[in-house]
Formats: C-alpha cells, structure tokens, sequence
C-alpha cells in the first residue's frame, strides 16, 4: 500500500536545514526523502530517494561533506547514495531500463540488514547486521570503511563476529573518529 509510510529517519544537513527519509509502502516499500528548513517547514515536496522492484528499507543517514548520505537495505544487500542540497539523488544506478537512486555499497553472500552510517571529517562507516556466518554465529556485524562519496576506502570486516546472534549495530562520532 502506497499510503503506509514508515521508519522516518531525519539528519541535519550540512547546507542548512534537515533532511527527512524514509520507507513508503507496506510490502515492496520505496525510498523517499522530505528536505525541511532550519524551522523544520517544507522545503518543496517530498521525492524518491530510490523506486526499485525490490523493498527499499531500513533507511539509515548521516551528514557527509557538504551532503547527506543515506544507506538502506534492498532485498538482500545494502544501497547508498548522497543528497545534495537542493534534494538531488546525486548517485544512480540502472534497474532494467529505468534509472534508480542508489549505488550498490555491499553485495555479499547471504543477508545484510539495519545499516548503520556515520560520518565524520574524513570520511563514513556503514555497519550492519550480517548473515554470512548464519550456520555458526546467526548474524554478526560487519563495518566497512566509505569516502564522503560512497567510495569503499577498505574492506568489509567483521567487527563482531562472536556465539550468538549480533543484532541492530548504531554508531556515532566521537572525538577521535567514528
């Protein structure tokens, strides 16, 4: 159902003002996102983040430079793009013929879930809930290391892969990185 909205996610955006996101439908959700001024009024109307056959999902933002960024799950794996400040979806991707928001930030085997972003002077940190290792550990969480433009600057590592399910990874910047 196109009406169901859900999961409002809201960053302050380094260009002023805030940006709102989150997911809109009940089965195959969409991203979409809502700029607002320093008030907290409207600024225009909403727009898609990213429309993809699959759920756009578990949205997750963060200030980046001068944009925000914002991760989701989409089936089984994690997209991103940034958004300018005028709302722009500035990183797309081809779904057939049709050009969606979003780049691919990590595809690998099995399930990821609930990203988590950060940011901070030099770059970002996506972490989520991974099931790799499902048969041993259930889930883990894994990080992996992003430049303000979504470009990896290293390589997926699990940061907590111990017995037992590992769940719902948050981060945060603090006075020496994230």
């Amino acid at each position: 159902d196109p009406a169901v909205d859900g999961g409002v996610k809201v960053a302050a955006h380094p260009g002023g003002g805030f940006l709102l996101a989150w997911a809109r439908g009940a089965s195959n959700a969409d991203a979409w996102g809502q700029r607002l001024d320093a008030s907290g009024a409207s600024l225009g109307a909403s727009f898609p983040i990213s429309i993809a056959p699959s759920a756009q999902n578990q949205l997750a933002l963060a200030p980046a430079g001068a944009d925000v960024a914002v991760v989701w799950r989409n089936a089984a794996d994690l997209y991103g793009t940034r958004i300018d400040a005028t709302g722009a979806v500035l990183d797309t991707r081809l779904e057939g013929t049709t050009t969606v928001g979003g780049i691919a930030l990590v595809t690998s085997l099995d399930a990821q879930s609930r990203p988590a972003i950060s940011c901070d002077g030099a770059g970002c940190v996506v972490a989520w809930q991974d099931r790799r290792d499902a048969m041993t550990n259930f889930s883990d969480i894994y990080t992996q290391a992003f430049s303000h433009a979504l470009v990896a600057t290293g390589s997926e590592a699990p940061t907590f892969a111990i017995a037992r399910a590992q769940q719902a990874p948050k981060l945060t910047v603090g006075g020496a990185g994230i």
